[in-house]
């Protein structure tokens, strides 16, 4: 067929299958990749529910219309915030940025979640995108960071599947809950996702080496 690859950059039979699975190894096995994968499934998994959960919100206010203006503002926040990141370089690490975005959005989620007013509602959803905005470009730098050079393509096109479907679940969910919620509790539970998805961030902490008095030191009879 016309479209298939030319014969030169065709892959062995079964070397595409290994460099996947060294892919989805470094994923898991790479601290770092671990927790900046997790983190931003978890977060987009949540996230996927925004647009319809946007629309009941406007809809509670008397204004159904209004919910395509509270993703607008949500998606002028990103872009504002991924903006300024990239102008000027954080004085924090991306793995921190990232888990800072995250709580801000959080935060401005829970400001949504229980404001009394459509336009306090609508400022806090511009919050909520400027966190969102820095999280992605952590991500892609953790990744660029930290994937193993002959795996490099394999953990960006694994993490990105995986948060397609984690965002394709999270929608699922969404249209489920929303019969059975109210949207301002939809909120709630997409902002604490984005707590969740901060803490796993915190690396874990390092054991101690045992000094001359240590344990080590007690199994030698010292």
């Amino acid at each position: 067929p016309a479209d298939r690859a030319p014969a030169q950059h065709r892959l062995p039979r079964g070397r595409g299958r290994l460099e996947l699975l060294s892919g989805a190894r470094a994923l898991a096995r790479v601290p770092q990749l671990r927790r900046i994968t997790l983190a931003s499934c978890l977060a987009i998994f949540g996230a996927a529910g925004l647009t319809l959960t946007a629309v009941l919100l406007a809809t509670g206010f008397g204004t159904p219309e209004r919910g395509g203006l509270l993703m607008g503002l949500l998606g002028g926040g990103a872009l504002a915030a991924s903006v300024a990141v990239a102008r000027r370089t954080p004085p924090v690490g991306p793995a921190a940025l990232a888990g800072a975005g995250l709580l801000i959005s959080a935060v401005g989620l829970l400001g949504a979640a229980i404001a009394a007013d459509f336009w306090v509602c609508a400022l806090c959803f511009a919050l909520a995108g400027a966190g969102e905005g820095p999280v992605l470009s952590a991500t892609l730098r953790i990744r660029a960071d930290h994937a193993p050079p002959g795996a490099r393509a394999q953990v960006f096109t694994l993490g990105a599947g995986l948060k397609i479907t984690a965002a394709a679940a999270g929608t699922a969910l969404a249209a489920l809950l929303a019969g059975r919620l109210a949207p301002e509790q939809l909120l709630l539970f997409i902002a604490a996702l984005n707590v969740v998805a901060a803490a796993t961030l915190i690396p874990a902490p390092r054991p101690r080496a045992a000094g001359p008095g240590g344990p080590a030191a007690a199994a030698h009879g010292g």
